[in-house]
């Protein structure tokens, strides 16, 4: 019983695909090729370190520095602006006397994101 079942399942299963192929084929004779779209990946750093309770960020920039627009950066989230940051620049931050969140996001001329840093100090 149970292997006439999957027969019947598996024929059910070819005439709508088979259907769906031949009505496909009446309707539209075109071919539809998705498009993929590549984000690119750039070369670009900072570092963060602590310094009694404040955070400092240094822009290190990279071999892609002259696409950086804007660094976003924070302690948890990265809700402060930093527009074009320059090479060796430093930002500071408020720290906690314990181990804070901090996350720095890249902006390229393209309008690309990279998170660039995510770690804990």
């Amino acid at each position: 019983m149970r292997h006439s079942s999957m027969i019947l399942g598996f024929t059910i299963f070819f005439l709508v695909f088979i259907a769906g192929c031949i009505s496909n084929s009446v309707k539209d004779s075109s071919i539809q090729i998705p498009t993929v779209t590549q984000i690119r990946t750039y070369i670009v750093a900072a570092t963060v370190t602590q310094q009694g309770n404040n955070i400092v960020i240094t822009y290190q920039g990279g071999q892609d520095a002259i696409m950086v627009s804007e660094l976003r950066y924070g302690i948890g989230t990265a809700d402060h602006k930093w527009n074009s940051p320059k090479i060796g620049s430093s930002v500071t931050l408020p720290g906690t006397s314990g181990k804070d969140h901090v996350i720095v996001v890249a902006t390229f001329a393209d309008g690309v994101e990279h998170v660039i840093v995510d770690t804990y100090v």
